[in-house]
């Protein structure tokens, strides 16, 4: 996805420019970063449509201990290498 957004990459910019502006650029890109993570959503991970309406439920993710989300995923998608011990 962002391949296709145009600009620069910082590492080759930081190559170009003097040091006061690696510091001006290391403090623009810190206080964008900062205001994109301060960004509240009611239920994170929905970055497109409405999203849920409610919490899940407390079991939904009812998995045994010492199974993982992405492990119990996988298994269930056929990946017979993470079946669980």
């Amino acid at each position: 996805m962002t391949r296709e957004v145009p600009g620069t990459l910082m590492a080759e910019a930081l190559d170009k420019v003097s040091p006061e502006e690696v510091v001006q650029m290391l403090h623009t890109v810190g206080t964008y970063l900062h205001r994109m993570h301060a960004i509240k959503f009611a239920y994170p991970g929905y970055l497109f449509g409405d999203g849920p309406t409610a919490a899940p439920a407390e079991d939904a993710c009812n998995i045994s201990p010492g199974r993982s989300v992405l492990a119990a995923w996988l298994y269930s998608s056929g990946f017979e290498s993470t079946r669980p011990n």
